[in-house]
């Protein structure tokens, strides 16, 4: 889980408990998310793998493994990943990016943005 999210759950619950009410996928999600931005890819995606297993329509998994792809050169599994988000996600605009500066924007929107802008050679 992100360090705010955490620190906000504090509030309410025990630690166990705010770990608990958080889906598992979404936990691995979190995790990811935090060794992605350390540039961890392969222990990232490895976890976000694993998020997909638990829930494999898990939007944030998706898209975050076709980032991880992007930056490591592997375009087509990118672009794979970026078509997933868009074809299931089409409609909910439910799941918005988490990024500061991308708050309030939608993942199939970011997923179109990767695709139409051209992905990281």
């Amino acid at each position: 889980m992100r360090k705010n999210a955490r620190k906000f759950c504090s509030m309410f619950l025990t630690p166990s408990e705010a770990h608990e009410s958080v889906p598992k996928d979404m936990r691995l999600v979190n995790d990811g998310y935090d060794y992605m931005v350390n540039k961890k890819y392969e222990k990232a995606k490895s976890l976000f793998e694993q998020a997909l297993t638990v829930n494999p329509y898990n939007a944030y998994a998706l898209f975050n493994v076709g980032l991880i792809h992007e930056k490591q050169g592997n375009r087509e599994k990118a672009t794979n990943m970026y078509q997933n988000v868009i074809a299931l996600y089409e409609d909910d605009t439910r799941k918005e990016s988490n990024v500061p500066i991308r708050i309030k924007q939608s993942l199939v929107d970011l997923a179109r943005e990767r695709l139409l802008g051209g992905l990281e050679k």
